[in-house]
């Protein structure tokens, strides 16, 4: 399969898809006035059209040289983008690492490094900010130029993403879009990784930006393995990975399709026939869905996907999932259409996809794909549990944080999956506070000072007794205990902390030349080294030449 690029009137572009004889089978519009060619911060690049799904993408990775010829072309692995960080120089694979700096915005224009961060946090900004990531996928969306994208560009969904795959039965070694295994760029150590230079190398691997936010300070990303076979993973946010941009739906048209098939619709899935398609193929026009439903449906057509919409009254677990003999996959939308929450392929029987997922009130959408290219009926079952309402014993955030004594102890649960409690203690002087957590599940425990700057951590993860032990030197001041469960689940535990201040030294003798104490020649004086490291200094004045004998 080979895309030219053809010169229509009235400046309108297209892009011919064309088989191995030169019949054109599909034409891409890209609209009047528009252009295959981008000048994006002193680099050109072009675009290509899926033969797929009809998207325009741009032909290289932000950042690259050149157009990846394989996928270990070194000068196509372009830029290494933090999840949602402007590009303020940080994404250049030279750019030095700024360690442990989270920063308070989302836009840290004076700050060009990369962030690092501990092994116990996954986001390059502080707690607090943006913890849903809302703010920073609005602006991985931007298509003003103002973004990481050029203009009319921005940084592809999740859904667009799985579009791509699924069209390419999750193999994108023979997509258009060429995506090298560029590697990443650790968010711990701030070392680029993974981009290998030779054909086949196991280490090899890809990892491309998509604009979709996740729980626990996390965000979604493609992944591809040493032979290109893709699939979605969440990662951290201070990860540095590739970016691949796609062009917006507002300036690109469905494509103008000649031989009888169907243009796209902005999801990737064929347009709905004028009959015979029993569900929409976009949340426009879904078909809305009761909690306690059964609901027929078929794929027509190899590429079809069909459309519902569900209304949740309140915080429950919403459970959709289908039954038939076609191999099902489904995927769970918000209000918006565009960010997934939760996708399954087989979780159901045989074949079919189930999603369980626990929501709030609001509308979603599913969708309902075959996983390959197949067509066949299927029925679609939807149901839903409300929540029992529960309360949290102490707040999740350093402002709502518990006081605490300095020799305490606190029973707590972790009630919910994510849940964190915040304690406070106040130290009167310098000493040792200790720290224990004991429970019967695993748990977390981590140390923060006054302003909210983290000072050490433990895991009872790896311990028999799931209990942990912080202990540390610490100044007199306000401190912040964090506590939180390793991974998702729940459980109790019991906090205890102690205290044991220093003690206060008085020093008999100077420590140094200028604070020497003077002695006879002839004299005896008690001293005593009250602390490790003590040093005492004395001074004696000799009136003549002679022989001085000291000892102790």
């Amino acid at each position: 399969m080979k895309l030219y690029l053809q010169w229509l009137a009235v400046s309108v572009i297209a892009i011919a898809i064309l088989d191995s004889c030169g019949v054109n089978t599909r034409q891409i519009t890209l609209g009047n006035n528009a252009s295959c060619t981008v000048t994006y911060k002193s680099a050109r690049y072009e675009c290509v059209a899926s033969s797929k799904t009809g998207r325009i993408w741009l032909d290289r990775n932000i950042g690259a040289s050149q157009v990846a010829s394989t996928a270990f072309t070194y000068k196509a692995y372009g830029n290494y983008f933090q999840w949602g960080r402007p590009a303020d120089g940080h994404q250049r694979s030279n750019s030095p690492e700024i360690g442990s700096v989270q920063v308070s915005t989302t836009s840290p224009s004076s700050n060009s490094g990369f962030i690092t961060v501990d092994t116990n946090t996954s986001d390059w900004v502080k707690s607090g900010v943006d913890d849903n990531g809302t703010q920073r996928e609005a602006f991985l969306q931007k298509t003003d130029g103002t973004g990481i994208c050029p203009q009319g560009y921005r940084v592809p969904t999740i859904a667009e993403w799985r579009a791509e795959l699924n069209a390419s039965s999750q193999d994108m070694s023979s997509s258009v879009l060429n995506l090298p295994l560029a590697g990443f760029r650790d968010g711990i150590t701030g070392e680029v990784k993974n981009a290998v230079r030779r054909k086949n190398d196991p280490n090899a691997v890809g990892y491309y930006l998509a604009s979709d936010s996740s729980s626990q300070k996390r965000a979604k990303f493609l992944f591809l393995d040493q032979n290109r076979r893709g699939k979605i993973e969440t990662k951290g946010r201070a990860y540095g990975y590739s970016v691949r941009c796609i062009k917006a739906q507002s300036g690109e048209k469905a494509p103008a399709v000649s031989g009888g098939e169907s243009g796209k619709t902005p999801s990737g899935g064929s347009s709905n026939a004028s009959s015979g398609d029993d569900h929409k193929n976009s949340m426009v026009g879904a078909t809305p869905i009761n909690l306690t439903s059964t609901t027929s449906g078929d794929i027509e057509v190899a590429g079809d996907v069909d459309w519902f919409k569900v209304v949740i009254p309140s915080t429950g677990r919403l459970v959709v999932e289908t039954t038939g003999s076609i191999d099902a996959e489904g995927t769970l939308y918000d209000a918006s259409g565009r960010h997934q929450i939760a996708y399954d392929d087989d979780g159901g029987t045989d074949h079919n996809f189930k999603i369980m997922q626990t929501v709030t009130a609001g509308t979603y959408y599913v969708e309902v794909r075959h996983r390959a290219s197949g067509t066949g009926i299927y029925a679609l079952s939807a149901s839903f549990t409300a929540s029992t309402p529960v309360s949290d014993d102490y707040g999740n955030t350093k402002n709502t944080a518990a006081t605490i004594g300095t020799t305490s102890t606190t029973a707590g649960e972790i009630e919910t999956a994510g849940d964190e409690d915040w304690f406070k203690v106040v130290l009167p002087s310098d000493g040792t506070l200790v720290v224990t957590i004991s429970s019967s599940t695993d748990i977390n425990g981590s140390l923060y000072d006054a302003s909210n700057t983290y000072i050490t951590s433990e895991d009872s993860s790896g311990s028999e007794s799931r209990s942990l032990r912080i202990s540390r030197s610490v100044t007199a001041g306000t401190y912040y205990i964090k506590v939180r469960h390793h991974a998702s689940g729940t459980g109790i535990y019991a906090l205890s902390t102690s205290f044991t201040a220093s003690i206060s030294v008085s020093d008999d003798y100077g420590n140094t030349k200028n604070t020497a104490a003077t002695i006879g020649t002839t004299s005896t004086t008690s001293g005593e080294i009250e602390i490790a490291g003590d040093e005492d200094w004395f001074k004696v004045v000799l009136p003549s030449d002679g022989t001085l004998i000291v000892n102790t």
